[in-house]
């Protein structure tokens, strides 16, 4: 199976750019607490990541999860809250977010549809001998 589309290394340095300084946030006390208070009020497990157009992606997942809950049998977790950066309790924004039900599972597609023997230290590459119906199925 060939790649249908190149990898774009100056875009995947600036995501991960992005990302580390998303995550250095968090070294602040006062973002901490205020972050805290806001995700206590749901009683839940919760974990936080950084990525392209997070407004367009939280808004496109919450749409698609209430469709394949209602319209299918697929297991999705429950959003419990769900909002923009301007819905968030920190100035300034922290970012769009998802807040829902922690779903137990014991691995990930990532992981399974990554080149057999590729160190998780690098990005993962899709395994070229990998069933094109089992990726199909996934």
């Amino acid at each position: 199976m060939k790649p249908r589309m190149y990898y774009d290394d100056a875009a995947w340095e600036k995501s991960e750019e992005m990302s580390e300084a998303w995550i250095a946030q968090f070294t602040d006390l006062d973002i901490l607490r205020k972050l805290g208070r806001f995700l206590f009020r749901y009683n839940t497990s919760s974990t936080a990541g950084a990525i392209m157009f997070p407004e367009e992606k939280v808004r496109n997942e919450v749409a698609i999860m209430r469709y394949i809950l209602d319209q299918t049998s697929i297991p999705v977790p429950f959003v419990l809250h769900w909002g923009t950066r301007k819905d968030g309790p920190l100035d300034p924004e922290l970012g769009p977010f998802i807040i829902m039900e922690y779903m137990d599972h014991h691995t990930n597609m990532y992981d399974v549809l990554n080149t057999p023997g590729r160190s998780r230290a690098y990005r993962r590459i899709l395994d070229p001998d990998f069933d094109e119906d089992e990726l199909e199925r996934l």
